[in-house]
């Protein structure tokens, strides 16, 4: 029996998909030594000069070396398996520029298993800004919404309950949203 009350939505990088070795070897080739715990979005943006930011970006998102060979996020299938099997509906919304970032990450999905299995191309959305992203996320309807960047939930401010997903339990209690750590389908706790 579905849940017509719960919209779920899911940012694709760093929640769903896992980039963690693309920017420890986009940082080997350029001599700079990043454990895992180093790689997430606001510590790598702390961490790199603007311009070889941008370039990492181009690197994971844009390039076949390094934008198409990611693993998914630890418990996202099992996250998606209990909301396809509960009938509660989801949407994948991420920041992606660029018809080669985009067609990376659908990809990325398809490699995996995810893509028309768990979710068709018609509820992916790629837009080029957190506004858009915001915007998005309201107009579907989304109740819940799991990011790794938390600029982005903080734009969400119609969106019910904002999630920040931790992947390396780093952060501890320091942003104002709930916040899930290591595993993705820690989301299910938040509506069963």
């Amino acid at each position: 029996m579905g849940n017509s009350k719960i919209v779920i939505g899911f940012d694709i990088d760093g929640t769903l998909v896992d980039h963690a070795d693309a920017k420890i070897a986009f940082a080997a080739l350029h001599g700079i030594t990043l454990l895992p715990e180093e790689t997430p979005s606001d510590i790598m943006k702390s961490r790199f000069p603007k311009e070889l930011v941008r370039d990492m970006q181009r690197y994971i998102y844009e390039s076949v070396e390094g934008g198409t060979k990611q693993p998914l996020m630890p418990g996202a299938k099992e996250a998606l398996t209990t909301l396809r099997e509960r009938e509660i509906p989801f949407f994948f919304i991420s920041r992606r520029r660029g018809d080669e970032s985009k067609k990376n990450a659908l990809t990325i999905l398809e490699r995996n298993g995810i893509l028309d299995r768990y979710i068709g191309k018609e509820k992916i959305i790629f837009l080029p800004t957190i506004e858009e992203k915001a915007a998005a996320a309201h107009e579907r309807g989304i109740t819940h919404f799991l990011d790794d960047e938390v600029k982005a939930l903080e734009a969400m401010t119609l969106v019910s309950h904002r999630i920040f997903f931790d992947q390396f339990d780093i952060f501890g209690n320091i942003f104002p949203f709930p916040r899930i750590t290591k595993q993705v389908d820690g989301i299910i706790d938040y509506f069963l």
